[in-house]
């Protein structure tokens, strides 16, 4: 459910080309002063009508740049005391706005996609990649500053999924090494990460804590499987999903309309063999 783009928007930039101008022009070495600015451009970049495969370069020149901003702005915040002051709140919802509008524009990238456009059809399991990776770290974003990821977060992240389904690339490898865990990684490992954070229970870590086993999920995730049916061997243990939810897992309350299970029985293996060796 994104909303239509529109002509005649104020961005700055409507292409790769005027995004590197845009960039060169701005304050990169002050990421607070420039948080803002970028925040408002990436949302005008969304509502403007642009073709989709050139929004996606667009936003492969703005990427190294959203990682360095992001990066900065969260050591304003992470590992402080919560509930954190006003002046640190802001600025950690400005990162998780900026990940989140990053992440819609994406979006836009994947339902031409599953549209058929043949410009950007064969960037598909990148495009959905992406698009989870700007919603991983507005989860993380999150984490760090003691909120918990809302309702539209979790829609979105199903969306993805069945979107990367849908084109038949959520198991494709796609390389990312600005995410700093592993070379590559598929769209279904970066959902299937997500969950797992969730599942983890962030909030009852310390930030030692978290730290590791965030590095150990980003070792093992794809191993953790996403099911149309539950795997129901000796061994296995699968979580219920429900993708058609704003919410990260089924209840035991409603009856699922998109089912899915979360395959976790491999990971836990490997966290448990890792605890036996430390």
């Amino acid at each position: 459910t994104l909303s239509p783009p529109q002509a005649g928007q104020n961005a700055a930039f409507l292409d790769s080309r005027s995004a590197a101008v845009w960039l060169a022009g701005q304050p990169q070495a002050n990421a607070l002063a420039m948080l803002p600015e970028f925040l408002a451009q990436i949302r005008a970049f969304n509502s403007a009508r642009v073709a989709p495969d050139e929004r996606f370069k667009t936003l492969t020149v703005l990427r190294n740049a959203l990682f360095a901003v992001s990066g900065e702005c969260q050591r304003r915040y992470e590992n402080k005391p919560l509930p954190l002051l006003s002046t640190e709140r802001s600025v950690q919802g400005s990162v998780c706005a900026l990940w989140r509008a990053c992440a819609i524009s994406y979006m836009h990238c994947l339902r031409a996609c599953l549209e058929g456009d043949a410009t950007i059809a064969p960037h598909s399991a990148k495009v959905a990649h992406r698009a989870l990776c700007c919603l991983r770290m507005e989860q993380m974003s999150c984490y760090l500053g003691g909120v918990a990821p809302d309702g539209e977060f979790w829609r979105n992240l199903h969306a993805v999924l069945v979107s990367a389904e849908t084109l038949g690339v959520a198991r494709d490898f796609v390389e990312d090494r600005l995410l700093g865990e592993t070379k590559e990684s598929t769209a279904s490992g970066q959902y299937a990460m997500a969950l797992l954070l969730e599942l983890a229970r962030p909030f009852a870590l310390s930030r030692a804590q978290f730290a590791a086993i965030t590095r150990w999920l980003a070792r093992w995730r794809e191993q953790a499987k996403i099911l149309v049916e539950p795997d129901t061997g000796p061994k296995s243990l699968c979580v219920p999903l429900d993708l058609s939810l704003d919410l990260p897992f089924l209840d035991n309350v409603r009856t699922a309309r998109l089912a899915r299970w979360l395959s976790v029985g491999p990971v836990l293996r490997k966290i448990s063999q890792r605890i036996e060796s430390l």
